[in-house]
């Protein structure tokens, strides 16, 4: 019966969402448009462009896409084996015209369905490493090497020169030289050849292609000098940009982040919202106090739940709408996962954890209570909520002290009853077993 109660008022929720969006100041969530491995077919920006209402209407303000480059493995090709920076699908390489997700006119009509709804798009962009040259003769290597790229369009041709080593890095070593994906790219031989041709297709992709914002690929293995540089050119120097530096370490990430001036993937608090949700029970919810980026930088701090590598290799398996439920209620960019969304059948709770975010998740975060089992905290602004999150397996109540006075809240998740705030700002919080609950004014 409670199942059934929570459901109903999920699918209240929903009735409310297209009102609610358009009346409130979005505050932003993105959704990953793909995941390892999307269907091949040459379909899926068609099949991304047909959820462009939906996800409008559940309050997403931004999509991110796949990398849409030409790679070496054409068809089957996820895009992060770049072969061809400017063929997008339509050009005949690599044993295709299309790449796995379509043509360029069907990546210009999905971006065009998301513009439409008022949504940003986002692209993914490889900049560190290239596959599928011919060979040729390297006089760095002494060796032939697989370093030449030509194409039918003439435009963004590469060789040896282009690659590490070169004259200007005569090395191979790590971070920034080593060939950890495939041919290393080099940014500053041949006259910043590499370095300036990036800064001109990224360029392209905003201007001509239509891209609103950019997710840099692999940036552990890019100079920050470089991203730094990047970043700072325009049309990229006023565009949302959000880096992978994989690395669990907060303060790594906070630096690379303020050097670059970029925004960058919170891996650190995803790996406490894993262990939190792995655990099934067994995680001290303290650790929840002071997770993350997003606790010391919460405005470069993007943070998410999953996303195509960790889904692929380590993925959050038990739990999960914990998790979503503290990234859509606290500081931060909160990023949903297609597959979470769309194929594990989460959408109904995450669309109402997304309308939370965008209608009363603002403010500053205070953390009002957490134990073994037990993590509360509240956003302080306007109207702002408590968020309570319960590890255990019953339903736990505690007395919080809370910036309201004299007033009535009301549980946004529908699974606990409204709870009245005494004059000093106390009220009485109910949390149900593995899961979590959202109060706020009505």
């Amino acid at each position: 019966m409670k199942v059934f109660r929570r459901r109903l008022f999920i699918v209240l929720f929903s009735l409310l969402l297209l009102i609610s969006v358009i009346t409130s100041a979005r505050a932003g969530v993105l959704m990953q448009g793909f995941y390892w491995d999307t269907p091949y077919q040459g379909e899926w920006y068609d099949h991304i462009a047909s959820k462009a209402e939906e996800l409008s209407n559940a309050g997403f303000t931004a999509i991110w896409f796949p990398s849409p480059c030409k790679g070496d493995s054409g068809g089957y090709s996820m895009g992060y084996d770049v072969f061809d920076h400017y063929d997008l699908g339509n050009y005949y390489q690599q044993g295709t015209t299309e790449t796995r997700f379509g043509s360029k006119n069907e990546l210009l009509n999905a971006i065009n369905a998301y513009h439409s709804e008022g949504m940003q798009v986002y692209v993914d962009t490889v900049m560190n490493h290239m596959m599928g040259g011919e060979q040729e003769w390297n006089p760095n290597t002494n060796s032939y090497t697989y370093t030449r790229f030509d194409y039918p369009h003439d435009t963004f041709e590469k060789n040896y020169k282009h690659f590490h080593p070169n004259y200007t890095h005569p090395d191979n070593d790590p971070p920034y030289h080593s060939k950890e994906f495939g041919e290393d790219v080099c940014y500053y031989n041949d006259y910043n050849y590499m370095g300036n041709g990036l800064k001109n297709w990224a360029a392209w992709l905003k201007n001509n292609i239509g891209f609103d914002g950019y997710r840099l690929d692999f940036v552990k293995g890019i100079e920050p000098d470089y991203i730094k540089s990047w970043k700072q050119t325009s049309p990229m120097s006023s565009s949302f940009v959000v880096g992978e530096y994989w690395d669990g370490n907060r303060d790594t990430l906070d630096w690379w982040a303020n050097y670059t001036g970029c925004h960058v993937f919170d891996f650190a608090l995803f790996y406490t919202l894993k262990d939190m949700c792995n655990s099934d029970g067994y995680y001290d919810m303290r650790g929840l106090q002071d997770a993350g980026l997003v606790e010391i930088n919460p405005y470069r701090a993007v943070t998410f739940v999953e996303n195509h590598d960790t889904d692929e290799h380590d993925p959050v398996t038990k739990n999960k709408l914990m998790a979503y439920a503290y990234i859509l209620t606290h500081e931060g960019y909160p990023t949903v996962f297609w597959k979470d969304y769309y194929v594990y059948d989460l959408k109904d709770e995450i669309n109402n954890l997304v309308w939370i975010h965008e209608n009363l998740a603002s403010g500053t975060t205070s953390n009002l209570y957490a134990d073994d089992s037990l993590y509360i905290a509240q956003r302080n602004g306007n109207p702002g909520l408590v968020v309570g999150l319960n590890d255990s397996s019953s339903w736990k109540s505690k007395w919080v002290q809370t910036k309201w006075s004299n007033v009535t809240l009301h549980d946004y998740t529908g699974q606990a009853g409204d709870v009245y705030v005494d004059s000093n700002g106390w009220v009485e919080i109910s949390i149900p077993p593995k899961g979590y609950s959202v109060y706020s004014p009505y």
